[in-house]
């Protein structure tokens, strides 16, 4: 897996941290700009409120105090805003999944990009071969592995063929390390937030930690937007030019 690499090399297709400040309980930085080019993984320490504010920042639950995520690609270089599963996408810490949905379902529903029935089985059933859930897609979340769980959180924030995904990593949950490969190597740009350099150091050699701010903000102003819900609802709220999809009879 490639390392993230600092600014100014090369043209960017993934996420740039700009001066990100952050409020978990006080002003918490990250220092200059990040750049993560898809098929490249950077890791973020932060443990606790800080890694999950974070990560709520970067997939546009939260708004930074300073400085800003931007998503680069698809012909878009733009602030996150607000949640938009086709730019970047979110596998939380214990999968977070949808109790009354099948794996099936559960990966179906982070599918906002296809419209055609047929292919959209198709991905799933891919998706799943892929995190090693084909042999599940029928159960409930209650009846996996944690393991399994995190497979199935992978498949569903790769299912609408994001540019990035951010991985929310934490002592005593299953290692990452076989999800972040999966994705890096689907061609996205990945962000892991964890709370122990250990457990970053085998992921990359991009690894960033968090901390209180050096000096004044240096980034651009954060971005006005709407007021998303916070969590756990980020996997089921749909930006308003976004169908409700992946809860098709057929995929049940």
């Amino acid at each position: 897996m490639r390392p993230a690499r600092l600014a100014g090399r090369g043209t960017l297709a993934g996420i740039r941290l700009d001066g990100l400040v952050w409020d978990a309980g006080g002003a918490v930085g990250l220092p200059g700009v990040i750049e993560v080019q898809r098929g490249e993984v950077a890791a973020v320490v932060a443990a606790g409120a800080v890694g999950t504010t974070l990560a709520d920042v970067l997939v546009g639950l939260a708004r930074p105090l300073a400085g800003a995520a931007w998503v680069v690609g698809h012909g878009l270089d733009r602030p996150v805003d607000r949640p938009d599963p086709r730019l970047i996408t979110l596998v939380p810490v214990g999968g977070a999944l949808l109790p009354q949905r099948t794996v099936k379902q559960n990966i179906a529903f982070g599918d906002r990009v296809t419209a055609d029935a047929r292919r959209r089985k198709e991905r799933v059933l891919a998706l799943a071969q892929m995190f090693r859930v084909a042999g599940a897609l029928r159960l409930h979340p209650h009846r996996l592995s944690p393991a399994q769980r995190l497979g199935v959180a992978a498949a569903r924030a790769l299912a609408s063929k994001p540019l990035a995904v951010v991985v929310e990593d934490r002592s005593g949950q299953p290692d990452c390390a076989s999800v972040v490969a999966a994705l890096a190597g689907q061609d996205v740009a990945v962000v892991v937030i964890t709370d122990s350099a250990e457990r970053a150091a085998p992921l990359t050699t991009g690894i960033h930690t968090a901390g209180p701010p050096t000096g004044p903000p240096t980034g651009p102003e954060p971005p006005p937007r709407l007021d998303p819900p916070t969590r756990p609802g980020a996997s089921d709220w749909v930006p308003p030019d976004q169908p409700e999809a992946g809860a098709d009879d057929d995929l049940a």
